[in-house]
Protein backbone atom coordinates (compact mmCIF):
# COMPACT_ATOMS: atom_id res chain seq x y z
CA UNK A 1 0.00 0.00 0.00
CA UNK A 2 1.57 3.49 -0.96
CA UNK A 3 2.76 6.39 1.35
CA UNK A 4 -1.28 8.00 -0.20
CA UNK A 5 -3.34 4.86 0.35
CA UNK A 6 -6.01 5.36 2.76
CA UNK A 7 -7.39 2.61 5.24
CA UNK A 8 -10.19 3.32 7.19
CA UNK A 9 -14.08 2.43 6.82
CA UNK A 10 -16.52 5.52 6.68
CA UNK A 11 -16.27 8.83 5.16
CA UNK A 12 -15.28 11.20 7.43
CA UNK A 13 -13.60 8.51 9.78
CA UNK A 14 -10.51 9.57 11.02
CA UNK A 15 -8.97 7.35 9.02
CA UNK A 16 -10.14 8.98 5.74
CA UNK A 17 -8.77 12.31 7.10
CA UNK A 18 -5.24 10.81 7.27
CA UNK A 19 -3.05 11.24 4.58
CA UNK A 20 0.42 10.58 4.52
CA UNK A 21 0.71 11.28 8.41
CA UNK A 22 -1.76 14.18 8.24
CA UNK A 23 -4.52 14.85 9.67
CA UNK A 24 -6.53 16.63 6.70
CA UNK A 25 -9.55 17.47 9.33
CA UNK A 26 -7.14 19.93 11.01
CA UNK A 27 -5.36 21.48 8.40
CA UNK A 28 -8.91 22.07 7.10
CA UNK A 29 -9.61 23.84 10.45
CA UNK A 30 -6.65 26.06 10.09
CA UNK A 31 -6.81 27.12 6.83
CA UNK A 32 -10.70 28.21 7.78
CA UNK A 33 -9.66 30.14 10.96
CA UNK A 34 -7.83 32.58 8.37
CA UNK A 35 -11.05 33.66 6.90
CA UNK A 36 -12.09 34.45 11.23
CA UNK A 37 -13.50 32.04 13.66
CA UNK A 38 -17.16 33.15 12.37
CA UNK A 39 -15.68 30.63 9.27
CA UNK A 40 -14.13 27.93 11.18
CA UNK A 41 -15.40 24.25 10.01
CA UNK A 42 -15.43 21.13 11.77
CA UNK A 43 -14.94 18.47 8.73
CA UNK A 44 -13.52 19.05 4.96
CA UNK A 45 -16.36 17.75 3.78
CA UNK A 46 -18.40 21.27 4.61
CA UNK A 47 -16.30 23.79 3.92
CA UNK A 48 -18.22 26.80 2.84
CA UNK A 49 -17.38 30.17 1.53
CA UNK A 50 -13.64 30.67 0.01
CA UNK A 51 -10.03 30.02 1.69
CA UNK A 52 -8.00 32.79 0.56
CA UNK A 53 -4.83 32.19 -0.61
CA UNK A 54 -2.17 32.87 -2.91
CA UNK A 55 -0.06 30.41 -4.40
CA UNK A 56 1.27 31.99 -6.62
CA UNK A 57 3.15 34.43 -4.02
CA UNK A 58 6.87 34.18 -4.40
CA UNK A 59 9.43 34.83 -1.99
CA UNK A 60 12.28 37.41 -2.41
CA UNK A 61 15.19 38.30 -0.89
CA UNK A 62 17.35 40.97 -1.76
CA UNK A 63 20.36 43.17 -0.41
CA UNK A 64 20.80 46.73 -0.48
CA UNK A 65 23.69 49.23 0.36
CA UNK A 66 22.55 52.51 0.64
CA UNK A 67 23.91 55.19 -1.35
CA UNK A 68 24.29 59.29 -0.54
CA UNK A 69 21.64 60.07 -3.28
CA UNK A 70 19.22 57.82 -1.43
CA UNK A 71 19.74 58.75 1.96
CA UNK A 72 19.00 62.58 0.86
CA UNK A 73 15.59 61.44 -0.85
CA UNK A 74 14.72 59.11 1.94
CA UNK A 75 14.27 56.22 0.07
CA UNK A 76 15.12 54.07 -2.43
CA UNK A 77 13.46 51.07 -4.69
CA UNK A 78 12.51 47.67 -4.03
CA UNK A 79 13.12 45.53 -7.08
CA UNK A 80 9.92 43.87 -7.24
CA UNK A 81 6.01 45.31 -5.58
CA UNK A 82 5.10 43.53 -2.27
CA UNK A 83 1.83 41.83 -2.20
CA UNK A 84 1.83 43.18 1.64
CA UNK A 85 3.26 45.84 3.25
CA UNK A 86 3.14 44.66 6.34
CA UNK A 87 4.75 41.41 5.90
CA UNK A 88 8.19 43.32 4.68
CA UNK A 89 11.06 42.78 7.17
CA UNK A 90 14.80 44.50 6.75
CA UNK A 91 17.57 43.41 8.86
CA UNK A 92 20.65 45.55 8.81
CA UNK A 93 23.51 43.65 8.14
CA UNK A 94 24.94 42.22 11.41
CA UNK A 95 22.44 44.15 13.12
CA UNK A 96 19.15 44.24 14.38
CA UNK A 97 15.61 43.65 12.80
CA UNK A 98 13.78 46.89 12.15
CA UNK A 99 10.68 48.19 12.82
CA UNK A 100 8.13 48.17 9.82
CA UNK A 101 5.68 51.38 10.25
CA UNK A 102 3.09 49.25 9.02
CA UNK A 103 2.84 47.18 12.13
CA UNK A 104 3.29 49.15 15.23
CA UNK A 105 -0.14 49.49 15.53
CA UNK A 106 -0.79 51.41 18.89
CA UNK A 107 2.10 49.66 20.70
CA UNK A 108 4.15 52.93 20.67
CA UNK A 109 7.06 51.77 19.32
CA UNK A 110 8.78 54.19 16.59
CA UNK A 111 9.50 52.31 13.33
CA UNK A 112 12.29 52.68 11.28
CA UNK A 113 10.61 51.85 7.57
CA UNK A 114 7.74 52.39 5.59
CA UNK A 115 6.64 50.90 2.66
CA UNK A 116 4.99 53.93 0.06
CA UNK A 117 3.51 53.73 -3.92
CA UNK A 118 3.97 50.30 -3.89
CA UNK A 119 7.65 49.19 -3.68
CA UNK A 120 9.38 52.62 -1.84
CA UNK A 121 11.21 51.51 0.85
CA UNK A 122 11.41 54.27 3.33
CA UNK A 123 14.03 54.54 6.20
CA UNK A 124 13.84 58.53 7.05
CA UNK A 125 12.13 61.39 7.26
CA UNK A 126 13.58 63.30 4.42
CA UNK A 127 11.40 62.20 1.66
CA UNK A 128 7.36 61.96 2.17
CA UNK A 129 7.74 58.82 5.39
CA UNK A 130 6.58 61.12 8.84
CA UNK A 131 7.49 59.54 12.08
CA UNK A 132 10.56 57.49 11.47
CA UNK A 133 13.20 56.77 13.99
CA UNK A 134 15.84 57.54 11.15
CA UNK A 135 18.43 54.50 12.86
CA UNK A 136 19.23 53.62 8.88
CA UNK A 137 21.99 55.91 7.05
CA UNK A 138 24.27 56.22 3.64
CA UNK A 139 26.27 52.57 3.61
CA UNK A 140 24.29 50.64 5.86
CA UNK A 141 23.45 47.20 4.10
CA UNK A 142 19.94 46.14 4.17
CA UNK A 143 18.34 43.04 3.76
CA UNK A 144 15.00 43.05 2.74
CA UNK A 145 12.15 39.93 2.72
CA UNK A 146 9.27 40.05 1.26
CA UNK A 147 6.69 38.28 -1.08
CA UNK A 148 5.50 39.88 -4.76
Amino acid sequence: MGASSVTGTGHGSAEHRQLRGYDLGNIFKILKTIDGPSAFVDHPDRITGSVTTNFSARRHQEMHKITASEDAQGYFTLTYVPIDPTNVTVDIYRGPRQVNKNTVGDSGAVPDFDILNGNELHFNNNGIATGLREYIAEDDVLIIVYDY
